[in-house]
C-alpha cells in the first residue's frame, strides 16, 4: 500500500526500439503477465504506461518511492525482471541507449498550491 504522505515519484525513459521490431514491442507488451504486473507491483511501481512515435519509445513510470528504495535492488535481481529486460534489449535499435528525464512540473486533479 502506498505511503499517502509521500508523493510518488514519475520517471520518463526514452529510447529507439530497431525499426523492424516495433511490432514485437507491441505484441510482448499486449500480453504481460500478471506475474509481471505483480512483481512490480511488490517493488513500489504504481504505473507504467509506454509510449510509440515511429520507433521513437517513452516510457512513464511512477513509483512509491518508500517501497521502492526499501526494495534495492531486488526487482533487478528476479529471474521474471531480467527475462522481460532481457526480451527488451532485443528490441533496441542498434547502439540505442536509455536517457531518463526527471520530472519538474506536474498539475494533478487537486491543486498543489493557492
Amino acid at each position: 500500500m502506498p505511503d499517502e504522505g509521500q508523493p510518488r515519484v514519475r520517471k520518463l525513459y526514452r529510447r529507439r526500439l530497431d525499426p523492424g521490431k516495433v511490432g514485437t514491442y507491441c505484441d510482448y507488451h499486449r500480453s504481460i503477465s500478471a506475474e509481471l504486473e505483480s512483481l512490480y507491483r511488490e517493488h513500489g511501481l504504481t504505473s507504467i504506461s509506454s509510449f510509440l512515435l515511429g520507433n521513437d519509445l517513452c516510457v512513464l513510470v511512477e513509483y512509491d518511492p518508500v517501497i521502492y528504495d526499501r526494495m534495492g535492488t531486488q526487482l533487478d535481481q528476479h529471474p521474471l525482471e531480467k527475462e522481460w529486460q532481457s526480451r527488451m534489449a532485443e528490441l533496441n535499435a542498434p547502439g540505442a541507449e536509455t536517457l531518463e528525464y526527471t520530472e519538474v512540473y506536474r498539475m494533478t486533479e487537486e491543486p498543489t498550491r493557492e
